[in-house]
């Protein structure tokens, strides 16, 4: 790392807040019993906190991923860009730094793909913590993503992204979005049970009803868009696919 960046990265107010992190680490009774990989990890985290902070847009608290990517990363501190992705999970596990990663995906919307052929969205996910906070999103709600060797994107079928968009709203859409659902459940002659009270993972099970019909979910989406395509992260997204969609 050169002489400039490394002073932009720790003007001494931060360089000083370094060293309290350091020296808490060892001057509470753990001098000389902290081992190598632990000091390595104390040291990324304020390197990655301080890169974070550089690379952050002030307007609308989003990561510039190119900046911080693991490429660069790695080859300002000399290691592999694998290591620099599995430092990124365990910093997060034991010095968490909150993101909200609804922003951090619309910051990279530009790049999700809907590939009408095998009826998946592909979200790219540079930061490994963006794909873990995703992935654990969707499987809490009843949902998954097929799992690939590598951890740089998830593909999931429209009905998950649409209930990730669903959890997203405010109660008066969300009994909207339901109603929608029956209509559509009936057009196709299927059971459209969905009550008031009724869970995510029952929601999710009757979207999955409508694309197991033959209903496209985007063409779905796309004819309740006033509902869904508000002012919210996860939404905006949506739009951007759906127009890619309208031009291919």
């Amino acid at each position: 790392m050169d002489n400039e960046k490394y002073e932009k990265l720790f003007p001494d107010c931060k360089k000083a807040e370094a060293f309290d992190q350091i020296s808490e680490m060892f001057y509470n009774r753990n001098f000389s019993s902290a081992s190598k990989s632990e000091i390595e990890l104390q040291m990324f985290s304020i390197y990655m906190d301080a890169t974070i902070d550089l690379c952050r847009n002030e307007e609308d608290n989003t990561i510039d991923y190119n900046a911080c990517s693991d490429y660069e990363m790695g080859k300002a501190l000399g290691i592999s860009q694998e290591r620099i992705r599995t430092l990124k999970v365990k910093k997060q596990a034991r010095y968490p730094k909150e993101f909200d990663w609804k922003q951090s995906l619309l910051s990279i919307k530009d790049s999700i793909r809907y590939e009408k052929e095998k009826k998946k969205i592909i979200i790219p996910t540079r930061d490994p913590n963006l794909y873990n906070e995703i992935r654990n999103f969707i499987e809490s709600k009843g949902g998954y993503i097929e799992i690939h060797h590598s951890s740089n994107f998830i593909q999931i079928r429209p009905e998950y992204y649409f209930m990730l968009m669903y959890e997203n709203l405010d109660e008066n859409n969300k009994k909207r979005c339901r109603e929608e659902l029956i209509k559509q459940l009936q057009k196709n002659e299927k059971n459209n049970e969905i009550r008031e009270a009724s869970t995510p993972i029952e929601v999710l099970r009757q979207v999955t009803n409508v694309a197991k019909a033959g209903t496209d979910i985007i063409d779905f989406i796309c004819s309740i868009s006033s509902l869904l395509l508000s002012e919210n992260p996860l939404a905006l997204i949506l739009k951007t696919v759906i127009k890619q969609c309208m031009f291919n």
